[in-house]
């Protein structure tokens, strides 16, 4: 029988390393690599327009993201993480903050988002994945550099 703190360590490893490598894909501009996030879960970008599986997350981002370079040229970065697992270790929540820099040609860097990340997982076979994903945002800079178009729910 496995530990039962080991396992919770290693789950919440786990869900952590899902948070953190949403975000190296986007500052990659690796959108197919963040699109295979939600192969089997959904994120809700905007409330009323959930994108749901690899394919419509990967399009829905080379839509949205401008590159340089292949690049957005951003940095998330992650704080506050907080996950609470259910007692079989099968799904879990997670709440953590964001803040997005961006060093765009031509500019200097600075903060283009705040806000926070609202994820359940799922624990399928022992492998975590995304279940769902929201966002909050409490702050915005310039998108101007970072998007092809201002989305409805960064204005608020």
């Amino acid at each position: 029988m496995i530990d039962l703190d080991v396992a919770r360590l290693v789950s919440e490893a786990d869900i952590t390393n899902l948070i953190i490598e949403y975000c190296n894909s986007i500052d990659a501009g690796d959108f197919a690599r963040t699109g295979r996030l939600f192969e089997k879960g959904t994120w809700f970008y905007d409330p009323a327009s959930p994108i749901t599986g690899a394919a419509a997350a990967t399009k829905f981002l080379e839509g949205l993201v401008l590159l340089y370079d292949g690049v957005p040229k951003t940095r998330h970065v992650l704080s506050n993480f907080q996950i609470k697992l259910s007692e079989d270790f099968a799904s879990a929540t997670a709440v953590s903050y964001v803040v997005v820099f961006q060093a765009a040609p031509e500019s200097v860097p600075q903060i283009i988002f705040q806000g926070a990340y609202d994820d359940t997982f799922v624990c399928e076979h022992g492998i975590w994945r995304f279940d769902v994903r929201r966002f909050t945002c409490d702050g915005i800079g310039d998108l101007s550099r970072h998007l092809k178009r201002i989305a409805s729910p960064l204005v608020r």
